[in-house]
């Protein structure tokens, strides 16, 4: 553009132009506007001709000369160039093979989009023609849509082929614009605006935020970016079609004829009622494309241009109401919203409560009516010697459309594959036609009884994802079937716990003895008995005899609060409490036996007739309640025995396997993991309550015993995890996990580490026996699963009204089948509310579990959190109300509220907020709540507030809640006191910074006040061991909980020599950088530094002083980083280091790109020097002021103060020679006089330079800042760290 005389005109971009335009603006690789329509064309083609055919259209509409523009003004505008010339592609291929004109169109296709539009100078339109045989031709168009929707494509389309035929009669095409795109936008400006927002706010006033939607893939969310900030998966357009038919559609106009509307609102009330399943409401809304050409715009119907809206389409379903009335509601408001339909949609966003409501899909109809004249036309032929077939419109979409052809009577559902699956646009295909036929048979249904689900649907929702298993035990009890595998395998062993072994005779014979005695008090079914015993023998034969007295037993842990057990004791109505230790002050009128009693040593070994049957109770588990006091579930022998034998037919247990049992007995799943083993002959490792939190011990059972199999939460496993080696794990086979939801981190981990064992994830509610769903063989590579319903289970996901929602939907989990629990004890009440009539088998029960999932096609479910307040923490199910309830009776406290927050290691923490009455402080309140709740059930952060945030309807508004501070300091002197002072409270506060998620922890806090949990000791125990090779003993934790006083323990304990290589912070970064120490020879130098290196993964490494410390390093360095190339760090010393390991991981065949010299000079031709020399010239070295210093609150043990020197000596005598292929970046620091002994500036600058010849690549220097001791100094760390940043931003990948 170099002259006002090319321009015909300038004028404003149209609202829906502008948001186009500013798109193209932001992310100018996006294709989303990019229109490319492809068809066949037979017959003879003249090519210049069609070429002169699309000059005259280019002549005639001024938009198809469109450019735009924004530089320098206050809003964009398109401005008309007078001429623009229009050149047609064409090429012949008809002389390639059909597979290689194939490969060769669509990789020009790809190509031609690639390239994309520049909109501020490329003419916006592009036609390509390929010739691909006699009478055969490719005809591809590609246009940006900012100057062309499909209506106006279809005139330019109809007009171009008239034009061609014009010139073969060898007459002139039009081209005259009657009626120019420029007055549209002239009538826009016209408009009242104001009104139309006003219409539109009324119109989606009270429009809330769905609680459903579309089910996306898990792989991928709409909202994932790249680093770059666009989208990290690019749009995959797929479609899927439906047929309707022409009498299906003949008989839809009638309807919409007899209710006096459009065929668009048919469509767009049937819709509704499909959506209102997926969205959960009977207050829908979806976009609509309206044309947008007004009629009272002169000539509206040849303009040429983008006219084209979306508006939201609002449609409020009432159940009882006859569709035919619906129906008129929304052809009432189709007609209300035309005179307004001009508002821009970005506008309306921001102005109504549509912004609450993502409108993720459009319906779109007659999308680009072709000329039928031109299409697959014998008419055609004859007229213009040529005819189109097979004409298809590349649509993109970022979510999904619906198109609708009534004409064709057909519809398409065009969805990004990215984001949803092929199956749920069947599903949404299918279920939308049986929609349409109900309304088609009956227009007066109501829209309540419409059914959504097909038959199909209801098949496999009902029937089909269940199977039923006929067991061969299934109406025995659970001792029976024990007895059954005594006589198969007596000799055996079945338990190993501690230093006893106990065949399957020996346990069978005890547990007998214990029930001859518990006959003698009279004991009958259904009578519930305790057990408070630690994790023991007497444990499981207390079990055992219990049941084969034919009583219930009941777990009482011995450490619950005293408070907690008497209320169990009590509720549970128990005569007979069985223990291994005297009960104190807690308060029981029953007969207490001492298991240790030699009475039972006595007893009758012989077995016993059975009093009980399958329908009898088995056990009593006490769950958290909402009323402040746990509640009792009842489990009858028949749902156990029916989720033990199918755990036992699902897994490979046999003679062979080992179990290791680390479960709580007060945890449902401590029995299944008990009793399936037991049922298979198999043998349970019983850890005891010791080593069941201590991974140290857990890793030596699992070694020593050879155990096969390990049932256990995630949280612990992620602790097992940190410290368990290929070779210790080299026996187990099967892990299965549950309790609480398993991180896919922790999957990943998993198969990275030990590719043999498979993961197995359960789910289940106490409420159903234990387990209710199972997922074999878990892997990261696809989407994480609860599985499949064990056999003689079935489960419902059901909406509010107890509805089946469709697969893929969200709904609450419903629970049936064999395994239901009898009820809650004495809960009367609360068992009618959980557990109710199943409305799908008449006669049968069904339990409400709280939890939220949803199907997946193949038949397993996900889970998707809790609808409740109820959360799981180690396995245990916590209502937090319980919680509430116990802190609201603190007489200082007004107001109390508990959240739970997830940790990015996977464990749940619990937050309590209170409002005070009068002073109390968060550690009085925390003793408070640990006298009365279980240790898994205290918060651990304590927040004050002045108020609770309420939301509208007068309830705690649990989102308003702040996410817990727990990283503040009192005071200037706390944070002093808080700094680590010696390498072991570095490494420890590096460690717990990580765990806890913290960006900082004072040596100085107390590891559970801030945030630690008894899993959080477990994985630090773990982590400990595993970077460090250092035993830090769970007890150390316990009594010294402040890193100063585990760091003490370390100091005075820890023989090992920890990893000379250590991360320093722990997060997946995509740049890796390596650093090797200053002098001190100690990479924990580097600990802020990592800190603010956020970009980078760092790992720090110590001097190794040992004569093979290259080939050591070079070990250490391609263990953490398996592949790609290398980039090295070194500080001062830490340099000439860095320069040696190089070279020797280059000898090695790796590449190193870059190493980064941290004011450090390269060392040259060392002078000889004795031992007393060296000697005398360490200890001038450390008796320098800036070593004092640095180490006047550092304390050091012998070891560290050993490398120190070792690697002092190491550097004087280095001598840096040879050459690197690596790249050299030499930073430098500002070298002040008053430094400790570095050469005069111009000595220096040379000692810089000699880095010139040690590499074949190039050597870069840059200005640091603060002198040579200082550079790593809080007042400079920030400016180097900001150069550093930028040379690993711009080193060359080579």
């Amino acid at each position: 553009m170099n002259s006002k005389d090319k321009i015909k005109k300038i004028y404003p971009l149209a609202p829906s132009q502008e948001g186009m335009y500013y798109l193209w603006l932001s992310d100018k690789e996006s294709r989303q506007s990019f229109v490319q329509i492809k068809a066949v064309l037979r017959g003879e083609l003249d090519v210049p001709r069609l070429e002169q055919s699309m000059n005259a259209l280019v002549k005639r509409y001024d938009i198809l000369r469109t450019v735009f523009v924004h530089d320098n003004l206050p809003r964009p505008l398109q401005v008309v160039m007078k001429e623009r010339k229009f050149r047609l592609h064409f090429e012949d291929v008809s002389g390639q093979a059909k597979e290689r004109q194939e490969a060769y169109l669509l990789q020009w296709k790809q190509d031609n989009k690639a390239r994309g539009f520049d909109l501020s100078k490329d003419l916006l339109v592009r036609m390509a023609v390929f010739r691909t045989g006699p009478q055969e031709y490719r005809w591809i168009w590609c246009n940006h849509h900012i100057i062309l929707d499909g209506w106006s494509f279809a005139r330019v389309f109809r007009e171009l082929l008239d034009n061609y035929r014009l010139l073969q009669d060898k007459r002139e095409p039009a081209t005259v614009e009657t009626s120019p795109y420029s007055h549209y936008q002239e009538w826009l400006e016209r408009q009242d605006k104001k009104a139309g927002i006003a219409y539109w706010q009324k119109t989606l006033a009270g429009l809330e935020r769905s609680r459903g939607g579309f089910p996306v893939t898990a792989q991928v969310h709409s909202s994932a970016l790249d680093p770059a900030g666009k989208p990290a998966v690019k749009p995959v357009i797929m479609s899927v079609n439906a047929e309707l038919g022409q009498v299906r559609m003949e008989r839809l106009q009638q309807l919409a004829r007899a209710c006096q509307a459009t065929i668009n609102s048919v469509f767009q009330a049937g819709w509704a009622i499909v959506l209102r399943q997926y969205v959960q409401s009977d207050d829908v809304v979806f976009g609509s494309i309206v044309s947008g050409r007004p009629a009272e715009v002169k000539g509206i119907e040849e303009m040429v241009g983008l006219f084209l809206n979306t508006i939201p389409v609002r449609i409020r379903l009432q159940p009882e109401q006859p569709f035919a009335e619906c129906l008129k509601q929304v052809q009432q408001q189709a007609l209300e919203s035309k005179a307004y339909d001009f508002v821009p949609l970005q506008e309306m966003n921001q102005a109504t409560d549509v912004k609450h409501r993502q409108l993720d899909h459009l319906m779109i109809f007659e999308n680009f009516p072709f000329d039928r004249r031109y299409v697959d036309n014998v008419e055609s032929k004859d007229g213009l010697g040529f005819e189109f077939a097979d004409i298809r419109a590349e649509e993109q979409t970022e979510q999904f459309n619906i198109y609708v052809y009534p004409q064709d009577a057909a519809m398409k559902f065009n969805f990004n594959a990215s984001l949803y699956e092929p199956w749920l646009m069947e599903q949404l295909k299918d279920q939308f036609v049986g929609v349409l036929d109900q309304i088609m048979a009956d227009e007066n249904i109501p829209v309540g009884r419409i059914e959504v689900l097909t038959p199909e649907d209801k098949r496999k929702l009902l029937e089909g994802f269940f199977q039923s298993v006929r067991y061969e035990q299934a109406d025995q009890t659970l001792h029976a079937c024990f007895a059954d595998q005594v006589r198969k395998t007596p000799d055996h062993p079945a338990l190993l716990c501690g230093t006893r072994t106990m065949t399957y005779r020996e346990l069978h014979e005890r547990s007998n003895q214990l029930a001859h005695v518990l006959r003698r008090r009279g004991v009958q079914p259904d009578d519930r008995i305790g057990l408070r015993v630690e994790r023991s023998v007497e444990m499981i034969t207390g079990m055992l005899g219990i049941l084969k007295a034919g009583a219930a037993f009941v777990p009482i842990p011995p450490d619950y609060p005293a408070d907690r057990q008497a209320y169990m004791i009590a509720d549970s109505g128990m005569k007979l409490l069985l223990t291994t230790s005297p009960l104190g002050e807690i308060p029981f009128a029953g007969e207490c036996i001492d298991l240790g009693d030699p009475e039972l040593d006595r007893a009758d070994r012989g077995e016993l007739l059975s009093l009980s049957g399958s329908r009898h109770l088995a056990y009593v588990i006490y769950t958290s309640g909402t009323t402040g006091k746990p509640k009792g579930v009842l489990i009858e022998h028949q749902g156990a025995v029916n989720t033990v034998l199918a755990r036992r037919a699902e897994y490979p247990f046999d003679g062979t396997a080992r179990v290791l049992q680390l479960y709580s007995y007060a945890f449902d799943a401590f029995l299944s993991c008990l009793f399936t083993p037991l049922l298979s002959g198999s043998t349970v490792v019983l850890a005891t309550d010791e080593e069941a939190w201590n991974p140290l011990a857990l890793r030596d059972h699992i070694r020593d015993r050879q155990v096969t199999h390990l049932d256990c939460v995630p949280s612990v496993y992620t602790a097992l995890v940190e410290c368990l080696s290929e070779e210790d794990a080299r026996s187990l086979r099967v892990v299965t996990l549950g309790g609480e939801r398993l991180p896919a981190k922790l999957a990943k981990r998993s198969r990275e580490q030990f590719p043999h064992i498979e993961l197995v994830d359960e789910y289940g509610p106490t409420e159903n026996s234990i387990v209710t769903t199972l997922e074999r063989n878990v892997v990261p590579d696809r989407p994480l699963s609860i599985g499949k319903p064990l056999p003689n289970t079935r489960v419902y996901v059901l909406n509010d009204d107890r509805g089946l929602v469709p697969i893929g939907v969200k709904g609450e989990l419903w629970i049936a089948g064999r395994g239901l629990a009898r009820g809650y004890l004495n809960l009367p009440e609360r068992t009618a509310e959980s557990f109710t009539d199943d409305p799908f088998y008449p006669g049968e029960r069904m339990y409400r579990s709280g939890d939220l999932a949803r199907w997946l096609p193949d038949g397993r479910l996900e889970y998707m959190g809790r609808k409740d307040e109820q959360v799981k923490i180690r396995g245990y199910r916590i209502e937090l109300g319980e919680i509430e309830s116990v802190l609201r009776s603190h007489e200082r406290l007004s107001e109390a509220a508990v959240t739970a927050w997830d940790g990015a290691s996977g464990d749940t923490v619990l937050c309590a907020y209170y409002v005070c009455a009068a002073p109390v402080s968060a550690e009085e309140l925390k003793a408070f709540a640990m006298a009365r709740l279980p240790a898994f059930m205290v918060p651990t952060h304590y927040t004050e507030l002045s108020r609770m945030p309420l939301s509208s309807n007068g309830k705690i508004d649990r989102w308003a809640l702040p996410q817990p501070d727990v990283t503040a300091r009192e005071t200037a002197e706390a944070q002093a006191q808080a700094v680590p002072s010696n390498p072991w409270e570095h490494r420890l506060a590096a460690v717990c910074r990580e765990i806890l998620e913290r960006p900082e922890i004072g040596v100085t806090d107390d590891f559970f006040e801030a945030g630690g949990s008894s899993l959080h000791a477990m994985l630090l125990v773990s982590r400990v061991q595993h970077d460090y090779r250092a035993e830090l003993p769970l007890h150390v934790i316990l009594e010294s909980s402040t890193i100063r006083g585990m760091a003490a323990f370390l100091m005075d304990n820890s023989k090992a020599e920890p990893q000379p290589i250590v991360r320093l912070n722990k997060k997946e970064r995509r740049k890796t950088l390596f650093c090797f120490p200053p002098m001190g020879g100690l990479g924990i130098a580097y600990y802020e530094f990592a800190k603010q290196m956020d970009d980078c993964t760092i790992y720090a490494l110590d001097y190794i002083d040992h004569p093979d410390r290259m080939d050591r390093y070079v070990k250490l360095i391609t263990v953490a980083q398996r592949d790609g190339d290398y980039t090295f760090l070194g500080y001062s010393a830490g340099g000439n280091l860095a320069f040696e390991v190089t070279k020797a991981m280059e000898a090695a065949g790796y590449r190193v790109s870059d190493v980064i010299m941290l004011d450090a000079y390269r060392k040259t031709e060392p002078e000889p020097v004795t031992d007393e020399a060296l000697q005398a010239m360490w200890e001038g070295y450390i008796a320098t002021p800036v070593i004092r210093e640095f180490y006047k609150n550092f304390r050091i043990n012998e070891l560290d103060l050993e490398r120190l020197k070792q690697y002092s000596f190491y550097i004087y005598l280095l001598d840096n020679i040879g050459t690197v292929q690596a790249d050299l970046h030499v930073v430098h620091s500002t070298q002040p006089e008053d430094e400790l002994r570095h050469p005069p500036k111009d000595e220096a600058d040379q000692q810089y330079r000699n880095w010139q010849g040690a590499t074949s690549g190039r050597v870069a220097y840059y200005q640091g800042v603060g002198g040579h001791e200082r550079m790593l100094d809080p007042e400079h760390m920030q400016a180097n760290v900001e150069i550093i940043k930028g040379i690993l931003g711009s080193a060359v990948v080579r």
